[in-house]
C-alpha cells in the first residue's frame, strides 16, 4: 500500500514537472522513468547536484539548458561526422 502512494507521488511530480518542460516547449517522452533521466541529463551535462535545487520552476530551467546542450553535442558529433577526417 505505501509502495503504491509513493509510485503515485512520483507520477504526480513527473506531470508537474512534465507541465513545466512542455511550457518552454521541450518535452519529448512521456513514460514513468522520465524524471530520473531527466535527472540524469542535468547531472551529466550541468553537473548539478539535483538535491540542492530548490523549486520546480528552477528544476525546469535547468532541464531545458541539459537538452539543450545534449541536442547541440549530439549535432555537432554528426556535422563532425560529415565533414571531418573520419576520426571519432
Amino acid at each position: 500500500m505505501a509502495v503504491q502512494k509513493k509510485l503515485g507521488e512520483v507520477m504526480n511530480a513527473i506531470h508537474g514537472l512534465k507541465k513545466l518542460v512542455e511550457a518552454q516547449m521541450l518535452a519529448e517522452e512521456d513514460d514513468e522513468y522520465g524524471l530520473a533521466k531527466a535527472c540524469a541529463l542535468i547531472r551529466a551535462n550541468l553537473h548539478v547536484d539535483i538535491d540542492k535545487i530548490e523549486t520546480k520552476e528552477e528544476w525546469a530551467q535547468l532541464y531545458c539548458q541539459a537538452l539543450w546542450l545534449e541536442r547541440w553535442w549530439n549535432r555537432a558529433v554528426m556535422i563532425a561526422g560529415l565533414f571531418g577526417d573520419g576520426k571519432s
